[in-house]
Formats: C-alpha cells, sequence, structure tokens
C-alpha cells in the first residue's frame, strides 16, 4: 500500500470541491467536513460503501501522514498494514497504535461527527 500516494490523492479530491489541505490543524477540521458531507450525498446510493470506504482511507491517510511529517515519525510511529482495529492500518509505534482509519470509517459508516482531530490533538500535543 502507498500511504504517501493515497495521501496526494486526498488533496487532490479536496481541491476538486474548492478546499486545500495545506498540512495544518484546520486542514484536519476541513477533512472531517469532506467526511461528513460525502456521508450525506453518498447515503443510499447502490455504490456507497465502496465510495465511502475508498475516500475514508484517502482521507484518514492524508491525516497520518501530515502526523508522521509533525513529529511522529521521529517517534517511531509508522503505518502498519492490517494490524489494527478491524484490521485497517494503523500508525504504530511499539504498543502504542494511532486508529487514523477506523476514525474515519466512524465518521462515515457510524455518523461520527470527529474522530481525526482528537487523535491529531492527542498525538502531537504531547
Amino acid at each position: 500500500m502507498n500511504f504517501k500516494v493515497m495521501a496526494k490523492n486526498a488533496i487532490e479530491y479536496a481541491k476538486c470541491d474548492g478546499i486545500v489541505l495545506d498540512g495544518t490543524r484546520e486542514s484536519v477540521l476541513c477533512v472531517e467536513k469532506i467526511l461528513i458531507r460525502y456521508r450525506a450525498e453518498y447515503l443510499g446510493q447502490k455504490d456507497a460503501k465502496w465510495k465511502l470506504s475508498s475516500f475514508s482511507a484517502c482521507y484518514a491517510t492524508y491525516v497520518g501522514e501530515l502526523m508522521l511529517r509533525k513529529g511522529l515519525k521521529k517517534r517511531g510511529f509508522m503505518w502498519r498494514s492490517f494490524d489494527g482495529i478491524r484490521d485497517l492500518p494503523v500508525l504504530k509505534s511499539g504498543d502504542e497504535e494511532i486508529p487514523l482509519w477506523a476514525a474515519a470509517r466512524r465518521i462515515v459508516f457510524e455518523g461520527a461527527d470527529s474522530g481525526l482531530c482528537e487523535l491529531y490533538d492527542r498525538y502531537l500535543a504531547q
């Protein structure tokens, strides 16, 4: 899985919607808003699950790559595929996991209104 390409795809998808993901905490808020909008937009469509899974993966990966650049890589975090909650990729360092993909899926499939910002703040405030 090429996480850097997935993160770049999220940036391009956002540009198509007129949104700039600029590597700030505010861009993580934008990601949450985008996922909430996609949830409403694709609700009831026959291919909604596939689209929402794909979009949530790309946007969660964008947040993860941002967190790695902002200091988590220096703390030993890296992507681990199929290692976390529900066998979804996670950022991992030792026994510590950051389940960004699971958080994004909760937004699009379970109706959560947030989750990514909380993880961003928890791990980058340290």
